[in-house]
């Protein structure tokens, strides 16, 4: 009866043993799952921020060159033929167009002039949006209605004591910007975009998402939750289109233009 008893006992311990090793075990593999897990997601947020940074800064960059070309372009307005210039700008520039409409209504343009009889530039949001600021402009995008290309137009108004006289400007299409931000993959799943800060989607990988609402596509986005994003310091959860996404923000130097 001795010898029984020790040997349940002996059985006892090496059993408790062994669940001890195999707890230890299981708590030291859930420990180095968290410590890989928290360690790569360091490392894709290292990877993202830079990534972004340096597509954010491109774009800045691309908008940049294009509000030179309008300014360029309003150094002659005032000349007596400024039709050469025009031209050379919109071949030297390479952009879709090139123009200068003037306050009492007439305008030039690179190509013949597409526009009907009765046109106004002054009424154009381009005009208007260029005559409210002292520098260059780039307005919202827009898709044209002959090509199916998103295009923006830079402005840069000329003042005379002042007053307005002419606004230049040259319109150019997006589609160079949207095929880079489509190269944003940091992960397989992933993917980026730009949106307006008052919550508009400017550039998506999917045309029919062009001048949306982002909360139509992505409710979470608010224009709050936009803000937030520029400043965050970590990546935010949010639900698109029933699947889970971690989200960065950039802003795009030289517009309101954010891009996730």
């Amino acid at each position: 009866m001795v010898i029984l008893r020790l040997q349940t006992l002996r059985d006892k311990v090496v059993t408790l043993g062994g669940l001890l090793l195999l707890m230890t075990v299981i708590t030291m593999s859930l420990i180095n799952v968290a410590a890989a897990r928290r360690s790569g997601l360091v490392m894709v947020k290292g990877q993202l921020a830079a990534l972004m940074q340096s597509h954010a800064e491109g774009v800045g960059e691309w908008v940049a060159v294009r509000k030179r070309l309008a300014g360029a372009l309003a150094t002659v307005a005032l000349d007596s033929d400024p039709g050469p210039a025009v031209h050379l700008i919109k071949q030297a520039g390479q952009v879709d167009a090139s123009y200068i409409g003037y306050a009492d209504q007439h305008s030039v343009w690179s190509e013949r002039s597409p526009v009907t009889a009765g046109y106004d530039p002054t009424t154009r949001p381009w005009y208007r949006q260029a005559a409210q600021s002292e520098a260059a402009v780039i307005t919202a995008p827009y898709v044209d209605a002959a090509t199916h290309a998103l295009v923006v137009s830079a402005a840069q108004a000329v003042r005379v004591d002042g007053a307005v006289q002419a606004v230049a400007a040259v319109d150019v299409s997006m589609q160079g910007v949207v095929q880079t931000i489509a190269t944003i993959r940091p992960t397989p799943n992933s993917f980026g975009f730009i949106v307006s800060r008052t919550g508009q989607i400017l550039v998506h990988e999917q045309p029919a998402l062009w001048l949306t609402p982002v909360a139509a596509w992505a409710p979470e986005l608010t224009v709050e939750t936009l803000a937030r994003l520029v400043t965050a310091t970590e990546l935010l959860p949010v639900e698109v289109q029933g699947e889970d996404f971690l989200l960065t923000g950039r802003p795009i130097a030289g517009t309101d233009w954010l891009l996730l």
